[in-house]
């Protein structure tokens, strides 16, 4: 299984656990800088046995009907996930945001970062943004259409309490918030990203 940490572990964990919604780039995070490591791109595979499908990229499965689910998938995910979180190699971890993955940080003594978009945000953008980078319709309704569900999720005074919530109000991009927070971003060898805005005039922190 994926655990990329290779130099032990830091005297202290001083690195920042992010959870951020859908479509905010987690993947181009991970894939363009070397301090961020995104745990949430091994979900599927984790969660879904795909020994017969073998051909099929992780955006092409996401939207196969009658996927099967592992059993104790998720068991084996969290533990897994909260290794790499311990490992502290990387300045920035990030995860799924999902309730279960939230509570579960909770209770093992974790304070994550829950980055959600603002429910004043037409998710007709967040649609739109989904189909520029190339996921079908059908994968990416409904995920824009539960974002305001998210965010009543984790805006309740639980949440709140126990993490540090963020709120876009208007569409950001994971690395935006990331440096607008104070986190120096490091380019891969083989990447090259554009001008980062400084996007914090519209990020709250609850």
């Amino acid at each position: 299984m994926p655990l990329r940490h290779k130099h032990g572990k830091r005297e202290s964990r001083m690195s920042r656990l992010v959870l951020a919604s859908s479509f905010m780039g987690k993947t181009y995070a991970n894939n363009t800088y070397s301090n961020v490591y995104d745990f949430d791109q091994y979900t599927l595979r984790y969660k879904y046995n795909r020994e017969d499908y073998p051909h099929l990229t992780d955006e092409q499965f996401k939207g196969l009907p009658g996927r099967k689910v592992k059993d104790g998938w998720f068991e084996k995910y969290m533990d897994d996930f909260c290794a790499e979180i311990d490992a502290d190699y990387y300045d920035v971890m990030v995860g799924w945001l999902q309730h279960n993955v939230v509570d579960k940080l909770i209770v093992s003594g974790y304070r994550p970062e829950l980055v959600l978009f603002s429910d004043e945000i037409n998710p007709y953008r967040v649609l739109e943004r989904g189909l520029r980078r190339g996921n079908e319709y059908s994968d990416v309704k409904p995920v824009a259409d539960l974002l305001r569900k998210i965010y009543n999720t984790f805006t309740a005074p639980e949440y709140v309490e126990y993490c540090e919530v963020w709120v876009a109000h208007d569409l950001i991009y994971l690395d935006e918030f990331l440096v607008s927070t104070g986190t120096a971003l490091h380019f891969r060898d083989d990447a090259r990203g554009g001008m980062i805005r400084d996007v914090s005039a519209v990020i709250e922190r609850l």
